[in-house]
């Protein structure tokens, strides 16, 4: 994906498949999300120097909300209810809003696991 306009085609549009999958990066990467036959998963970390990361997951219909940071993860479900784990527990079953720490005291990046 460029991030500055090299090649003056910006106004030709977006590279849609690069965005995807800088998103999927930023999902699978940090938030560390996994669908495990349905099940979703989740093991965020965050790399030295990013503070927060934010983003939302449309499951089955149900819209969850993920925010991480340094000190911990937060999933909001909107309505109804969604089974999830955080780091191999399972955190979120239904309702509206979950803190949960990191399982292994804050994680910040893959070498301190």
């Amino acid at each position: 994906m460029d991030l500055d306009d090299l090649e003056h085609n910006v106004l030709d549009g977006v590279q849609i498949a690069s965005l995807g999958g800088a998103l999927l990066a930023v999902m699978a990467g940090f938030g560390g999300m996994r669908d495990y036959s349905g099940e979703l998963a989740f093991a965020p970390w965050l790399p030295a120097g990013l503070t927060r990361l934010a983003f939302p997951v449309v499951v089955r219909g149900r819209r969850l909300q993920i925010e991480v940071t340094p000190q911990d993860a937060c999933y909001s479900l909107r309505d109804g209810t969604l089974q999830i784990s955080h780091w191999g527990r399972a955190p979120l079953t239904d309702g509206i809003r979950h803190r949960g720490l990191f399982a292994r005291g804050g994680v910040t990046s893959r070498r301190s696991r």
